[in-house]
Formats: structure tokens, sequence, C-alpha cells
């Protein structure tokens, strides 16, 4: 499993069973609501290009970081949050109370230290705290208000490993990023893959109706 990132409502668990529905003769493939990317990595089948797309531009700088960077700096970057705020936990089966709360407080203090210094500049770090933050908080789930990122502590803390490093940025090299409406996408002769939010719940995307729903399914019925 090249799993890239913690999210709520990421397709880890179904990604054999959609991989053995994906019959298509398509070149390229299209994922409109990329989310944490769980299918597009574990696609059995390889495609000539991809597309992917997501409203919530925090998730699309992620993506745009990573489709960049190298591996070694990738680390580097790690260890430098490590060396200034200390280490969040790897594993809360093996942690005490107490190294619990430090990990705690590390945690706060990088993220507000993320929201003061570098959310919203659109770098490759920012998507890099990011990736971070995505994998340390509380149920997965990247939450912002108006000062940043808001979501607690998870109490854990993962890192990508090289081989799943390379296999994810393999990928990305013949990927087209978007951050805009799934509708400018319909256009393209491909393969799509769809999952829209769900309606009417909370969620990081700036709100997917009923009515947003319906449409969907009206303007999506032929693909």
């Amino acid at each position: 499993m090249n799993k890239f990132f913690r999210y709520s409502g990421a397709k880890d668990k179904f990604t054999s069973i959609i991989n053995a529905n994906m019959k298509t003769d398509k070149k390229i493939y299209c994922e409109p609501f990329a989310g944490s990317g769980a299918v597009l990595f574990n696609l059995n089948r390889q495609f000539d290009k991809y597309i992917i797309n997501d409203i919530d531009r925090n998730i699309i700088r992620i993506y745009k970081s990573f489709k960049n960077i190298s591996y070694e700096y990738y680390k580097e970057v790690i260890d430098s949050v490590f060396k200034e705020f200390g280490r969040f936990t790897d594993d809360r089966r093996y942690i005490s109370k107490e190294a619990g709360e430090v990990a705690k407080t590390n945690y706060y203090n990088f993220r507000n230290w993320f929201n003061s210094n570098h959310w919203n500049t659109d770098t490759e770090l920012e998507g890099i705290y990011l990736h971070m933050l995505a994998n340390s908080c509380i149920n997965s789930m990247l939450r912002f208000g108006p000062n940043g990122m808001n979501q607690g502590f998870g109490l854990r803390f993962s890192e990508l490993d090289q081989t799943i490093f390379n296999n994810i940025q393999n990928i990305l090299q013949r990927t087209e990023i978007y951050n805009g409406s799934y509708k400018d996408l319909l256009k393209e002769d491909a393969f799509f893959f769809f999952d829209p939010p769900y309606a009417s719940q909370a969620s990081s995307y700036t709100g997917f109706s009923f009515q947003d729903q319906e449409e969907f399914l009206e303007l999506t019925r032929s693909k």
C-alpha cells in the first residue's frame, strides 16, 4: 500500500475492489476529488497521464511540494522540525502519559509556528509541513480556521519511507495538478474516478450541499 498521508474518508481499504472493477482503454486517469490519493497511488495499471484536482488548496499544496522535492530534502525538513520543537510520538502503544504530554506540547508549538510563518505561503516547505500535520493530527483531518490549521494532536506521527516516497513521486511526475472545480475537468477524454464530499457534511471543502450533489450526478451521468 502506497499511503501518502492520513486523511479522513480515504479509500485505502477499497483499492483492491476499485482496481478489480476498473475496465477501460483510456490513456488518461482523472480524479477530480483527489483527497489523500489512496486510489491514485495504488492503481494496478499504468496510464500515460494522470490528472488530479481538489478544491482544498492545502491538500493541493502537499501534492505540488512532493512532486518536486527529493527524499533527502524531505528527511532533512523533518529532522529540522524535531530538532527545533522536539519529536511527536510515533506509536501510542510505547509511550508513557508523561511522554505523551511532551509530544502534545511539541506538536502544538510546531502547529502554531507553522500558522504564523508558513501557512498560505504557497511554498514547498508549506506542503511538507502540512504533510507532517496531516500525519499527526487527530482523526487524520486537516481542519482550518481564520488563523490557520487548528486540528488537535492525534498522539502519533508517521513519515514516508524511501520506497513509498519514490513510488508516489514517480506517479506525480506524470500528473497534472489543479486546485479548482471538478466541472473544469469533465471535458477530458479520460477514465474518471469520482469521490465527492458527502452532501451537507462539514469538511475541508467549501461545502457540498444536496443541490450540489444533484448537479454533480446530472453532470457526470454520462462519464
